[in-house]
């Protein structure tokens, strides 16, 4: 039998504000929650600008992110889907206030309009409700290093972590804010 990562005397509290909203399961429920991503693409197979402008919002974070592929530059605020401001941003508040915001060395994105990487399908990153962290230490299909009280943070916020999945889609570096996709 397997030891879980984190004991029950280890697992860092909820964030302070609990979400009403509930992950949703499988590409129907992601429609219904966060929106029909290809009513807003365009005959070109682009992403029209109105998908940001209708859907999209900035949050802040609490403290600086470097960029993965910049990593001269930090980011002190995100763009994600506008009903995830409020989760994002209590769960980067939680991630400080339990001391931890070093364990995440660098931020690899959340909105970016593409297909999934390992899959021909859109990336949930395309409605912007996945964040990618320290994508250098924790390739796709790796196990990766991700800091296990990130990971109760993120699970705690709703999120679905990449590390679970089996074989090459393990993502180690994923969190999604939905399940069955």
């Amino acid at each position: 039998m397997k030891k879980p990562l984190i004991t029950k005397a280890e697992t860092p509290p909820a964030p302070a504000t609990e979400s009403p909203l509930t992950a949703p399961h499988g590409l129907n429920q992601i429609i219904s929650v966060f929106g029909d991503i290809n009513d807003y693409v365009g005959t070109d197979g682009q992403l029209e600008a109105r998908w940001q402008a209708d859907c999209l919002d900035r949050v802040p974070l609490p403290f600086p992110l470097r960029l993965s592929w910049d990593p001269a530059r930090t980011i002190v605020q995100m763009t994600c889907h506008k009903r995830l401001t409020s989760i994002f941003a209590a769960a980067f508040g939680c991630v400080q206030e339990r001391g931890l915001q070093a364990k995440i060395i660098s931020f690899g994105g959340c909105f970016a309009f593409r297909p999934q990487r390992a899959g021909n399908k859109l990336s949930t990153h395309s409605w912007g409700i996945a964040i990618d962290l320290n994508p250098d230490t924790n390739p796709q299909g790796s196990a990766g290093n991700m800091d296990p009280g990130i990971i109760t943070i993120f699970r705690l916020a709703g999120f679905e972590w990449g590390g679970d999945w089996p074989g090459r889609a393990r993502d180690p570096m994923h969190f999604q804010f939905c399940t069955g996709y």
